[in-house]
């Protein structure tokens, strides 16, 4: 097991297994952007390389990370924290390319160049949005992140168990463990275990190809 830098879950659970992905799930608010960079800063903590692919802008990330006492300007600056964020107008190009293909080939390719250890997509949702019903695309996702062979952590802005839909499927099934982050009126944030198992062996990375068109670099200079 590893430290996950997420408090209730490396009390409450001893950790997460290397090589295997989580999904976080809580409302707007609930935290899972200050989680997702605390996953992140344990990784640059014990020296790995980490990636994120996230809907905050540069300048909120960054913010962010500094309130918590992140240092994710010069991990960025160095190459060792991997950002893209979607672009503004990411649902109208999916919308017209009618798949999500191309942006998980460009997820692909930072992987195979950076290899990282820890994998952050903070949410997951516009990547399903390709206007079918079909679990096609969660599941072209999931194989992406058993690729990768990183620690994952995904998050996802809805409560799978008052609002599940069929098409992220792929997704928990693949997941070895699906946590509920709440929020309190006071502002505490607490953690819940939906499901904890075992993982399972991911594929060994191969090439692929890249068409830097739906999500762009963050860099700090």
């Amino acid at each position: 097991m590893i430290r996950s830098g997420i408090v209730p879950i490396d009390e409450l659970y001893q950790g997460l297994r290397p090589g295997s992905t989580y999904l976080l799930t809580g409302g707007a608010g609930a935290g899972k952007t200050v989680c997702s960079l605390q996953f992140l800063n344990q990784g640059l903590g014990t020296g790995e390389t980490v990636a994120m692919v996230t809907h905050a802008t540069r300048d909120d990330l960054i913010a962010c990370a500094d309130r918590l006492n992140i240092t994710l300007r010069g991990a960025i600056r160095d190459e060792r924290a991997i950002l893209l964020r979607y672009r503004p107008d990411f649902a109208r190009r999916v919308a017209r390319a009618g798949t999500t293909e191309r942006v998980l080939d460009e997820i692909r390719k930072l992987v195979q160049q950076y290899r990282p250890r820890r994998l952050v997509i903070d949410t997951f949702a516009p990547l399903l949005d390709d206007g079918s019903p079909s679990p096609i695309a969660a599941s072209s996702l999931a194989e992406v992140i058993a690729w990768s062979q990183a620690t994952s952590l995904l998050t996802y802005p809805d409560d799978l168990a008052a609002n599940y839909d069929r098409k992220i499927e792929p997704i928990v099934q693949s997941a070895t463990g699906v946590f509920r982050l709440l929020r309190d009126p006071s502002g505490k944030r607490t953690v819940e275990a939906i499901a904890l198992r075992h993982p399972t062996a991911a594929p060994t990375p191969s090439d692929g190809a890249s068409v830097r068109r739906f999500v762009e670099r963050v860099e700090v200079r």
